[in-house]
């Protein structure tokens, strides 16, 4: 395989369109810490280190790529490369950062439920755009929601900045693109008690409770443990969600359940 060309077996599209570069940079205020996953051959990279006041840590999975980084790195002192997984990596090392990239699907979901836990200044990510659809459904009011949508909606608020044509992508992807903004939610946002019992769950739901259990567990803590047990039992009852669903696991459940759930709150 040839050091400049992408490896589709690990979803690599590089974006190759100068004006679509231009507008995903320029999300980004000037003068911050700025985490660019998936950097390549670093043809956002270059927008990115334009900038001196910005800091720019370029992650990369790829070694093949980091001679390319480097050359950029020669003549840009703001520029750091690290060659890693992004799964694997941890966000918090760094100073409420902007996290940028072009994302391949199968790995952004898993990407969100690590971003929730890192404190950002917000994210910007080329991704497809059926996930991006997805992942605004809520204030779409699209019929279409499922997990993708309320996780997105719990902790952000989304933003399709641009659709992008998959013809400005070596290789082509089969499917078009879209760049997504996600703005954190500010924590008064959470004074609203379906908010908060949504983040609830999520941060919470690798501890295998029952999802009546937790809903109970949320709205102690949301009324600051002024609620007995037998308070929020009653409460969690009054929601109109099937036992099927309370009995199960907030991690176990299905789009449709999730709806489900997201409407009944």
């Amino acid at each position: 395989m040839n050091n400049q060309t992408p490896d589709t077996n690990i979803r690599q599209h590089f974006l190759i369109n100068n004006q679509i570069l231009e507008l995903i940079a320029s999300q980004i205020p000037h003068g911050g810490q700025i985490i660019e996953i998936g950097a390549g051959m670093g043809q956002l990279t270059n927008k990115l280190v334009s900038h001196p006041d910005n800091k720019v840590i370029a992650l990369e999975i790829d070694t093949r790529f980091e001679t390319y980084l480097s050359q950029i790195q020669q003549t840009h002192s703001n520029l750091e490369i690290i060659i890693g997984n992004a799964l694997k990596f941890n966000y918090n090392n760094f100073d409420h950062p902007w996290l940028i990239g072009n994302i391949p699907y199968h790995i952004t979901e898993p990407l969100l439920h690590k971003f929730i836990k890192a404190k950002v200044q917000g994210i910007v990510l080329l991704v497809g755009d059926s996930f991006a659809q997805e992942a605004t459904a809520i204030e779409t009011n699209s019929s279409e929601i499922g997990k993708l949508s309320i996780l997105v909606h719990t902790f952000y608020r989304p933003e399709i900045v641009a659709k992008v044509d998959k013809k400005y992508f070596n290789p082509p992807p089969r499917t078009q693109s879209a760049i997504l903004k996600l703005t954190p939610r500010l924590a008064t946002d959470y004074q609203d008690k379906k908010l908060f019992l949504l983040r609830h769950l999520f941060l919470t739901a690798h501890f295998g409770t029952l999802l009546k259990n937790s809903l109970m567990a949320g709205l102690i803590r949301f009324e600051n443990n002024k609620l007995t047990k037998n308070e929020a039992r009653k409460i969690v009852s009054k929601y109109n969600v099937s036992d099927r669903i309370l009995n199960k696991q907030f991690e176990q459940l299905n789009n449709e359940e999730y709806s489900s759930l997201f409407q009944s709150l």
